[in-house]
């Protein structure tokens, strides 16, 4: 694990995210919230945490996705309250990242 600002960031997690989503159409990576942001076309969609990624998502997938387990809102380390419209699912290892891939896709394409 490595020090990316303020946040342990797994660097094989990291990878794993970075080769699905920096190879997208219009998407990079900045700091955010202490950790690694995704945006597309300057948009925030993602941020990858300590052992969470963040989504800014739709009201009605928020809905579906609050049930699931290892899901709640975002809370950046620094924040007292959660982010609005933002909800962080856990990330421990590279090989959950299919799983997460159509939450984050869906976040992707409402930035878009």
């Amino acid at each position: 694990m490595a020090l990316d600002d303020d946040v342990l960031i797994d660097q094989d997690v990291r990878a794993a995210l970075d080769g699905q989503l920096l190879v997208k159409k219009g998407v990079s990576s900045s700091s955010m919230y202490g950790g690694v942001g995704y945006l597309v076309d300057d948009q925030p969609f993602a941020v990858l945490l300590e052992g969470v990624v963040g989504m800014r998502l739709p009201a009605e997938l928020q809905r579906q996705a609050m049930p699931l387990a290892g899901v709640s809102p975002l809370r950046p380390p620094f924040a007292d309250e959660p982010i609005p419209g933002w909800l962080q699912f856990m990330l421990i290892l590279p090989d959950d990242l299919p799983e997460l891939m159509p939450w984050i896709d869906a976040a992707l394409e409402d930035a878009r």
